[in-house]
């Protein structure tokens, strides 16, 4: 005799059937309920259906969409287009000077001979003491100048002391007065008098 497939405990059992009624839930024996069988998973379809219940609030959901707007979009970009604008503009800071790089200036030296119109030994020093200390190395570092003592720019020389005695020879380092030779002494001495007056310094 072939054997009949299982349908349910009713179809076996006349006394269950009259126990539990045509109308008692038949066992599923097919299924998830299957003993030693794993709960199905649900599908990805009733996941989101269940997620996106309208009674569901947007805080419960643990997947939220993320929605970037195109009016959000520009304003970054405008934001970053200043941001890039102001940096390009901007000057570069102000650093420290190098004194490494930039030595200091050195001091501006020169020799100034106040004179007058008559003054017979101030023709005497042109004739005599100018030609000799115009061909020396001593002319390069100490450049010679003629002023007038009556002349406005006598009052501009940082002198130490009022002149008395024309011809005066002054030696002026940055327009301030380190020495001077007062009245002509003729070449040599002259010459011996310009340099104990830079040897001081």
């Amino acid at each position: 005799m072939r054997a009949q497939p299982f349908r349910s405990w009713t179809a076996i059992n006349p006394v269950f059937r009259l126990v539990t009624g045509p109308e008692a839930p038949r066992l599923d024996l097919t299924g998830a309920h299957r003993p030693g069988a794993c709960p199905r998973r649900p599908s990805r379809s009733s996941f989101a259906t269940r997620f996106n219940e309208p009674g569901r609030s947007a805080r419960s959901n643990p997947f939220p969409k993320l929605i970037v707007s195109t009016a959000m979009l520009r304003l970054l970009t405008v934001m970053t287009a200043l941001l890039v604008a102001s940096l390009v503009a901007s000057p570069p800071a102000a650093t420290a000077p190098d004194l490494a790089a930039s030595p200091r200036q050195a001091p501006t030296r020169e020799l100034v001979v106040l004179e007058m119109p008559g003054c017979i030994y101030c023709g005497i020093f042109r004739r005599d003491v100018l030609p000799a200390y115009k061909a020396s190395l001593r002319a390069g570092e100490l450049p010679i100048r003629f002023i007038d003592i009556n002349d406005r720019a006598a009052g501009d020389i940082g002198l130490a002391a009022p002149v008395d005695i024309i011809p005066t020879f002054v030696i002026l380092e940055n327009n301030e007065e380190l020495g001077r030779i007062p009245g002509y002494v003729g070449p040599e001495t002259f010459f011996h008098a310009v340099n104990h007056i830079l040897s001081r310094r």
